[in-house]
C-alpha cells in the first residue's frame, strides 16, 4: 500500500534528479523548462541592457578607441601577445580570452556598444543554467540546485559582472570555472579520464579568462583528496596532474612575455584588501553600498562584520550534518578564489584601486554552496514559509538589479552615479572632468573643479595635472598651469609609460609656454613632442607655430604642410600655411592654402582678410574687396579698413 501522507493524500514521488525532496513545499519544473526558465529570467531583468552605451572606464581603452588593434582580426600572435588593454607589456593583467571575445564582438558590430552588452548578457545567462548543473552536482538536491542557482542569477551584487562590459573576464572565469568543477564532478561521480582531462583543459581558459583562475588546479586537488576513497588516486589522477601542471606552466610562459612587470602581490595589498570581505559579505545579504565605483563605508563594514559571524556561527553549528564532499571543495574554493583579488594591487591604477563587485561573482560561488548544503540540511525548503520568502527574494533582487543597472547607461549615468556615492574617486572626477572638455572649450570652466578634485584625490596620477593644466592654459591662467605640466611629465617618467602619453604632455607644456612667451622652451617641448608622437599632425602643426615664433619660417612651412597632407581638413594648419606664405610674398601659395581655410572654415575672418590681401597682390582686386566685405561683417575692423582704403 502506498505510504500516506499527513492529509490522508500519497505522498509525492521523488523527482529523478532530486535526493531527500519529501514533503517539499517549493515548486520545481520539470526539464527542458528548468534550464529555460534559468536562462530566461536573467534574460528579462537585463535585456534593456542591450541598449546601454559604453561607460567609458576601461571600455574605451579597450574597445572605443581601439579600432586599430580590434580590426586586426583573430591574429593569435597578436591577441596572446598584449596585455588586457591590447597594449605591450604597459599593465600586469592578461585576459587574452577576454581579448578574443571583443576581436569577434568587433567583426559582427564594430564599435556598436549593443553587441558587446549582448555577448554580456548571454554568457551570464547561460552561467545561470551551468550553475544549477555544477549546484546539483555537490548538493545532489534539485530544487536547493535550481533556486540557488535562480537566485544567483538575479542577485544585486553581480550587476556589475553583467553591465560592465570589462567584466567580460569574469564573465568567462565563472563560465569556464564552472565547467571545470561540473567536468571533476563528472569524474568523480562516474568515472572516466576524460572528465579529468576536461577539467585540466577548461580549467586553462578560465586561467586566459581571468588570473583568479589560477586556483582551479588547487581546488580540484582538495576535491580528489576529498574522494579519494570513492575514487583512489591512480594514473587518471597522475595524468591529470601532470597536464594541470603543464598547462599552469604554459599560462605563465604566455603571461610573462604579454604584461608588464611588477611587483603587485604582497602582504601590504592583502592588509588593504581585506576589508573588503565584510564589505562584500554585506552586500550579499542586503542590497546596500551600490556604487559602479565604491567606496568602503563604515555601515557596509559594520553589517559584514554581523553578517560573517552570523553565517560563520550557523554554518559551524550544523558543520556536523552536512556532507564534508561538498563542505570542505566549497570552502576551499571559496577561500582560494579569493586571494588572488585580496593580495594584488596593480601598479597602473594610480588613481584608485576600487574593490568593483564583480570580482565577487565567482569568488562568493563557495559562500554560496556553502550556505545552500547547510539549508539543504535544515530542510528549510520544507518550511511553511520557503515559497513565499523566495519569492519575495527574486522579486527584490529582481527590482533592484533593475534599478542599479541604470547607473550603467551611459557614461554620464555612470560618472554621476561614481561622484555621487565616491565624490572623492580622482577617477571619477577626471574622467567628467574630460567628458565636459569634450564638449568644447566653453565647457572648460565648468570642468576645472573636476580636475582639480582628480588631482586632489590622485596626486600621484599624471593625467590629472595634465588635464588641470591643459584647462588652466586655455582659461587664461598659464603660470598655474606650467607647475602641473612639469609634474605630469615628471610622473610619466618615473614609469614605463607609452611614449604618445609622454608625446601629448609636452605638447601640453609647450602650448603653455607659449603663452607665456618663452618660445625657445615652446619650440624644445613641441620636437620632443614630434620625436614621440612622430606621426601626430596636431604636433607637427604645433611645432611648425613654434618654429614660425622664433622666425623660422621655412621650416613651419614644412611642417604645416606635413600637417593638411596628413589631415586634409586641418583647418588651423591651412591658415598657417596660406599666412606664412603670405609674409614671404609667395602670393599662389599663399592664396591656394587660404582659399581651403575658407573653405573649412567660412567665419575665419582672419583668412579672409589675408586671403583678401593675397588677390590684392595678384591683382585681383574685386576678389579682394569682396573676401574684405565678409571679414567686416564677421567683425574683423582691419577688413573694414583695408575695404574703405581700396574698395570705393
Amino acid at each position: 500500500m502506498a505510504k500516506k501522507s499527513a492529509n490522508n493524500r500519497p505522498a509525492p514521488a521523488p523527482s529523478k534528479n532530486s535526493i531527500a525532496t519529501k514533503d517539499a513545499v517549493v515548486w520545481l519544473p520539470r526539464e527542458p523548462w528548468r534550464s529555460l526558465l534559468l536562462f530566461s529570467v536573467p534574460l528579462l531583468v537585463y535585456a534593456r541592457t542591450i541598449g546601454f552605451d559604453f561607460t567609458h572606464h576601461d571600455d574605451d581603452r579597450m574597445i572605443v578607441e581601439n579600432a586599430a588593434a580590434l580590426a586586426r582580426g583573430f591574429d593569435w600572435g597578436f591577441i596572446f601577445g598584449t596585455d588586457a588593454w591590447f597594449m605591450p607589456g604597459q599593465i600586469e593583467l592578461y585576459r587574452p580570452w577576454q581579448s578574443l571575445t571583443y576581436v569577434a564582438d568587433y567583426r559582427i558590430g564594430g564599435l556598436s556598444p549593443w553587441v558587446y552588452h549582448l555577448h554580456n548578457v548571454l554568457i551570464f545567462c547561460l552561467n545561470a543554467v551551468l550553475l544549477d548543473r555544477l549546484l546539483f552536482s555537490f548538493l545532489r538536491h534539485a530544487r536547493w540546485a535550481f533556486y540557488g542557482a535562480l537566485l544567483y542569477s538575479v542577485h544585486f551584487l553581480f550587476v556589475h559582472a553583467v553591465c560592465w562590459i570589462p567584466a567580460r573576464g569574469d564573465l568567462y572565469l565563472f563560465f569556464f570555472g564552472v565547467s571545470a568543477l561540473i567536468a571533476l564532478q563528472r569524474y568523480l561521480r562516474s568515472g572516466g579520464a576524460g572528465w579529468l582531462m576536461a577539467n585540466a583543459g577548461l580549467s586553462f581558459l578560465a586561467m586566459l579568462s581571468k588570473e583568479s583562475a589560477v586556483v582551479l588546479p588547487v581546488v580540484g586537488a582538495a576535491m580528489l583528496y576529498q574522494h579519494r576513497r570513492d575514487r583512489p588516486v591512480g594514473m587518471p589522477a597522475a595524468a591529470w596532474a601532470v597536464v594541470s601542471a603543464a598547462l599552469a606552466g604554459l599560462y605563465l610562459v604566455l603571461r610573462s612575455g604579454a604584461v608588464a612587470a611588477g611587483n603587485n602581490l604582497s602582504v601590504a595589498a592583502f592588509l588593504s584588501n581585506l576589508r573588503t570581505l565584510p564589505e562584500e559579505t554585506a552586500k550579499l545579504l542586503l542590497p546596500v553600498g551600490f556604487s559602479v565605483m565604491p567606496v568602503f563605508t563604515p555601515l557596509a563594514t559594520g553589517l559584514g562584520v554581523l553578517a560573517i559571524a552570523g553565517l560563520g556561527w550557523w554554518i559551524v553549528r550544523g558543520a556536523g550534518r552536512m556532507d564534508a564532499r561538498t563542505a570542505v571543495p566549497a570552502a576551499a574554493l571559496l577561500a582560494l578564489s579569493l586571494i588572488p583579488s585580496l593580495v594584488y594591487a596593480p601598479s597602473f591604477a594610480g588613481m584608485a584601486y576600487d574593490y568593483l563587485d564583480h570580482r565577487a561573482y565567482f569568488g562568493f560561488l563557495g559562500l554560496w554552496i556553502l550556505l545552500l548544503e547547510r539549508g539543504r540540511q535544515s530542510r528549510l525548503l520544507e518550511k511553511k514559509w520557503a515559497a513565499p520568502v523566495l519569492l519575495a527574494a527574486l522579486a527584490l533582487s529582481a527590482a533592484t538589479d533593475w534599478v542599479f543597472s541604470t547607473a550603467y547607461r551611459d557614461k554620464w549615468a555612470y560618472y554621476e552615479n561614481a561622484l555621487r556615492t565616491n565624490p572623492a574617486s580622482g577617477l571619477a572626477n577626471l574622467n567628467y572632468g574630460i567628458f565636459l572638455r569634450q564638449e568644447g572649450d566653453h565647457k572648460m570652466a565648468e570642468a576645472l573643479p573636476y580636475f582639480e578634485k582628480a588631482v586632489a584625490g590622485s596626486p600621484g596620477y599624471y593625467d590629472g595635472h595634465l588635464r588641470l593644466a591643459e584647462c588652466l592654459n586655455i582659461l587664461g591662467r598659464s603660470r598655474e598651469a606650467l607647475p602641473h605640466a612639469d609634474e605630469a611629465l615628471r610622473l610619466l617618467g618615473e614609469k614605463n609609460w607609452p611614449d604618445a602619453l609622454k608625446g601629448d604632455a609636452h605638447s601640453v607644456r609647450g602650448a603653455i609656454r607659449g603663452k607665456l612667451g618663452d618660445h625657445a622652451a615652446a619650440l624644445q617641448d613641441f620636437e620632443a613632442a614630434r620625436r614621440y608622437k612622430p606621426a601626430d599632425p596636431a604636433i607637427a602643426y604645433n611645432l611648425g607655430l613654434a618654429l614660425r615664433n622664433v622666425g623660422r619660417r621655412e621650416e613651419a612651412l614644412a611642417l604645416f604642410e606635413e600637417a593638411v597632407a596628413q589631415r586634409p581638413d586641418y583647418a588651423e594648419a591651412w591658415y598657417e600655411l596660406g599666412f606664412n606664405n603670405g609674409v614671404l610674398n609667395r602670393f599662389d601659395a599663399a592664396k591656394r592654402a587660404l582659399d581651403q581655410a575658407v573653405r573649412l572654415r567660412p567665419e575665419n575672418a582672419d583668412a579672409l582678410l589675408f586671403r583678401g590681401l593675397a588677390q590684392q597682390s595678384l591683382g585681383n582686386l574685386p576678389a579682394a574687396c569682396a573676401d574684405w566685405q565678409k571679414a567686416a561683417q564677421l567683425g574683423k575692423q582691419e577688413a573694414a579698413a583695408f575695404g574703405q582704403q581700396h574698395c570705393r
